[in-house]
């Protein structure tokens, strides 16, 4: 039998997502894995929805309790608890493609030097019908581009597939970072080894209330200080792209006008950045939304699937 697999779930206030969540777990085509819930103090029904799955089903599953500590610390308690020669990440309002762990386990053993796969992901909200879809074809242009706001993240608190014996050597995710620990953890995973990127879709990310992307404060700091920590080309370009990022998702929440305003000035007085940055937003939103098109049928079935859509 192929490797285990240790899925570790932080889980916080997600009373409405967990089951299905969990049920994609379940339903994995791939079934020699464990899976480690995580809770983080949660004060809503999730840990009690999450303990009665497991003794629904039947599932030889683990569920631990902690005080409120934060995702990052979460995910850590999970791995030390695990048992698997690979430790697959899920957040408690995403869901996974029924072969993604098959798919990803194939890869990675199929090649000695992978130490992460990555897998194509889509990104819905319950009330729209058309998904944007991320696919990356390089991992190195993927990193540098999640760090400075131009791409796509690589996904990898939901998507991740990494060898155990590879955490044991270079660390866990860095407990001092909030919302870009899965970034610092693929750069430093980059430095030794491959990071192997599948083109199928193997997440379906869900966009919520209350997630941590849309946590710009902490965000800012995080992003800044791995800018430092790594010195990722130039320092001051990376930090030059990352605000005209946030300038213009500032910008957009103040309205069209607003926006068009911007786009003249940065026109009139040459801010490269901040149109370059333009430029990277709506291309990566065109073509998420191109292939977004393509998976839409195959999308709305699986919601469909997962009594997210009826």
């Amino acid at each position: 039998m192929k490797g285990k697999v240790s899925v570790v779930v932080p889980l916080f206030n997600k009373q409405n997502y967990i089951e299905q969540t969990l049920r994609s777990v379940m339903n994995q085509t791939y079934k020699n894995l464990e899976c480690l819930i995580v809770d983080d103090g949660s004060t809503d029904n999730s840990v009690a929805i999450a303990r009665k799955f497991i003794e629904d089903n039947q599932l030889p599953w683990s569920l631990y309790l902690q005080s409120n500590s934060g995702q990052t610390k979460a995910r850590n308690h999970g791995i030390r608890e695990s048992k698997g020669e690979y430790i697959a990440f899920l957040d408690s309002d995403d869901l996974w493609a029924p072969n993604k762990l098959e798919l990803q386990v194939k890869a990675i053993e199929e090649n000695h030097k992978s130490v992460l796969v990555l897998s194509a992901y889509a990104i819905f909200k319950e009330d729209q019908t058309v998904p944007r879809i991320v696919r990356h074809r390089k991992a190195k242009k993927m990193n540098l581009q999640w760090i400075d706001m131009r791409g796509f993240g690589g996904g990898l608190e939901s998507l991740g597939l990494v060898r155990r014996d590879v955490l044991d050597k270079i660390g866990l995710f860095d407990e001092h970072l909030s919302t870009s620990s899965g970034l610092d953890l693929s750069l430093r995973l980059e430095n030794i080894g491959d990071i192997t990127l599948l083109s199928e879709i193997g997440l379906y990310y869900r966009i919520s209330i209350g997630q941590w992307h849309g946590k710009t404060d902490a965000l800012k700091q995080d992003l800044r200080t791995l800018s430092e920590k790594y010195s990722l080309g130039d320092f001051r370009r990376t930090s030059k792209f990352q605000d005209a990022y946030f300038f213009w998702i500032s910008t957009r929440l103040e309205g069209p006008m607003a926006s068009l305003k911007a786009f003249l000035h940065a026109l009139l007085v040459l801010d490269l950045h901040r149109l370059q940055m333009l430029k990277s937003l709506v291309l990566r939103n065109f073509y998420s939304r191109i292939y977004g098109w393509v998976e839409r049928k195959k999308t709305i079935s699986f919601l469909i699937s997962m009594d997210i859509r009826r």
